[in-house]
């Protein structure tokens, strides 16, 4: 077993990888953690010299042309607002939100159509980084592992010989301390989501639902984490689990 780590995105990523092949290991993450990394240079919105910084200085004059990554993060963003009725929305907090981006799939360029318009990955930007180290390790021929980004976006890949999937723990957000559940995964991703107060892009203002904690269990990172997002506002019940696509 080979554990590596790396700091990107405010959070610590990890991922555990099992084979009898130490180098090949080793090697594959340290190239998986790179992808994560470059995910960040590329998505994030506090470093000023990101591709999505770039993106808000040049869209709001003219179309963008953006990067394979950049590009396939917005179609996501696209197609999970539309799946969760606005609740997941990059853009809640600068009305009108994610319906002023407009996308040009021909040339594979954005245009902001409001001034006032940012874009914030916070809700799927981990999982887009699991997501795609993920495919990084499949392609070095790794075929069990476990990435985690701050232990709330969660991705696996197979499962050690002995069991029959990697079994993750849901702590209860008042009593990190205290399980409230645990959930089996297996080629599949989990995302959790636990603010008690969530921006409802839906309205612009706070919610107050009575959910405080989200889970979401999907194929990808990306799905994952954007609807353990959405549940907080969805949700009708303390604690929200649902299974997606």
């Amino acid at each position: 077993m080979i554990r590596l780590a790396a700091e990107a995105m405010r959070t610590r990523f990890e991922c555990v990888l099992h084979g009898s092949d130490e180098r090949m290991l080793r090697a594959a993450g340290e190239a998986a953690l790179a992808e994560v990394q470059a995910t960040e240079r590329c998505l994030s919105r506090f470093l000023p010299d990101s591709e999505l910084a770039r993106l808000h200085r040049e869209a709001l004059t003219d179309w963008c042309g953006v990067s394979v990554p950049l590009w396939e993060t917005l179609e996501r963003c696209r197609d999970l607002h539309e799946a969760t009725g606005g609740a997941f929305d990059p853009a809640a907090a600068t009305p009108p939100g994610f319906t002023a981006v407009a996308l040009d799939p021909e040339r594979r360029a954005i245009r902001l159509t409001d001034a006032n318009l940012r874009l914030d990955f916070g809700g799927i930007g981990k999982g887009v980084a699991l997501d795609r180290a993920a495919v990084v390790l499949r392609e070095a021929g790794v075929r069990c592992a476990l990435l985690h980004g701050g232990t709330s976006s969660i991705l696996a890949i197979g499962a050690p010989e002995e069991v029959e999937a990697w079994r993750i723990e849901i702590a209860d957000p008042d009593d990190a301390a205290r399980s409230l559940a645990s959930v089996e995964l297996r080629d599949a991703a989990l995302g959790v989501s636990t603010h008690a107060r969530a921006l409802d892009p839906r309205s612009g203002a706070l919610s107050t639902g009575p959910t405080r904690l989200a889970v979401a269990r999907a194929r990808s990172a990306a799905d994952a984490d954007a609807w353990a997002t959405a549940l907080l506002l969805l949700g009708t019940a303390p604690v929200e689990f649902r299974i997606v696509g």
